[in-house]
């Protein structure tokens, strides 16, 4: 097949993506626009349908015009929560708090800790914040130790333990890595929301062959596949 270049980058590949085309891809519990409204968002870019220019961007372009677009939106959304939280901040009195007011001041700073990295925080507004960015980024918080056992546990054996496989290639965008390049590229598509996988019975399209075939056995049972396969569709990896 013959190569085309990333309007982005300017790069030959093989494997490139419709800007225009239009996307199932949902992150945080909102739906996503198409690339090229991404990149409007993102840049100045003024990309237009029918434009003279290529049409298409590879996969490394529409990661960071992922990544872009989400940090733009997270921003936005997470400034204008600062500043309803602001808003509710009481005023303060010009005269000076007696000891007991700035006691009491002490013990609601400590009372705003979070239970998952043990951050304190002055107001309660500010924790909310704090948790939602936890609930953002689920795979990097990390999990709290257990507490010491007071007697050592005896080992079964003596044999040191198995270290786990290495997994060379990791994903740019969550924390996830795999041990062959192929296993990553399937999970690349749920990141780039790619369905290759067209179900030959209806307009349904997947991720997997796996998926298709479950699906085509659940929904298609009476029909005869005569041991096709799925098949991918046209300029899809």
């Amino acid at each position: 097949m013959d190569t085309e270049i990333c309007r982005i980058c300017l790069n030959a590949s093989k494997t490139l993506v419709n800007i225009f085309a239009l996307r199932e891809q949902i992150h945080n519990g909102q739906s996503e626009p198409s690339l090229a409204d991404m990149l409007n968002a993102c840049a100045a870019c003024h990309i237009k349908i029918n434009d003279g220019l290529p049409q298409q961007i590879c996969l490394s372009c529409v990661l960071s015009a992922q990544n872009a677009y989400r940090f733009k939106r997270k921003c936005e959304e997470n400034y204008q929560q600062l500043l309803k939280s602001m808003k509710k901040k009481p005023e303060k009195t010009k005269t000076e708090p007696d000891s007991k007011h700035v006691n009491q001041m002490k013990a609601e700073k400590i009372q705003y800790k979070c239970q998952l990295c043990s951050k304190q925080f002055a107001h309660l507004s500010l924790l909310r914040v704090h948790k939602k960015w936890h609930l953002e980024n689920k795979s990097r918080v990390k999990v709290t130790a257990l507490p010491k056992q007071k007697y050592p546990v005896r080992q079964k054996s003596r044999n040191l333990p198995v270290s786990e496989p290495e997994r060379p290639f990791a994903c740019t965008i969550c924390p996830l890595a795999f041990q062959i390049k192929t296993h990553l590229e399937r999970h690349m598509r749920n990141h780039t929301g790619e369905r290759p996988y067209q179900c030959p019975h209806c307009a349904e399209s997947f991720v997997r062959s796996d998926y298709c075939r479950n699906h085509m056995n659940k929904v298609h049972r009476g029909l005869k596949f005569n041991g096709k396969l799925p098949q991918k569709k046209k300029g899809k990896s």
